[in-house]
């Protein structure tokens, strides 16, 4: 019966059992599948407000055949979204410099990024958005009023004085 290694052995040397199906225990898989998806998105949290925009750096690997596209959303304040710039990446640098912040004070990145024929999928390492600040300047009626008079004119003139601490580094 195929038992040729049993044969010849003494009477009670083979150990024999009997249990149930499973023995109470449950049973698992050792085995993963991993199945690489063909494509995927993302969306940023809004981005701003800020006094002008500049630019996004984009840092990506994209191997052969595969695509990275961004699109640049416009937020205005009244949270209505438009799509401003539709872009499939060549290089690392998308220009915002002609998103007019009064219509846009915030923006939002899409992106989309699809395999190509092989089977390693592009990615995103950083992305880095520059912008000019708005000023930081805090005020109260109080204030205004002791400088400026009914019509507009001042009162006074107005001096301010910055001081800056350098700490160690």
């Amino acid at each position: 019966m195929g038992y040729d290694w049993l044969e010849g052995a003494a009477a009670g040397s083979v150990p024999e059992k009997y249990a149930k199906r499973y023995n109470g225990h449950t049973t698992s898989i050792d085995t993963t599948i991993a199945i690489q998806n063909a494509s995927g998105t993302f969306e940023t949290e809004n981005i701003g407000p800020v006094a002008s925009w500049k630019n996004a750096e984009i840092r990506y690997f994209n191997p052969a055949s595969s695509t990275v596209i961004f699109t640049v959303l416009g937020v205005k304040t009244n949270s209505t979204i438009d799509t401003l710039n539709k872009v499939t990446l060549a290089d690392s640098i998308i220009d915002l410099s002609k998103i007019d912040t009064r219509q846009y004070p915030f923006i939002k990145l899409s992106g989309e990024l699809r395999r190509g024929l092989g089977r390693i999928s592009p990615s995103i390492n950083s992305i880095a958005i520059n912008y000019n600040q708005l000023a930081e300047l805090g005020t109260n009626y109080q204030v205004v009023e002791s400088y400026v008079t009914e019509n507009g004119n001042l009162k006074r003139e107005i001096s301010a004085m910055t001081q800056f601490y350098k700490g160690k580094n």
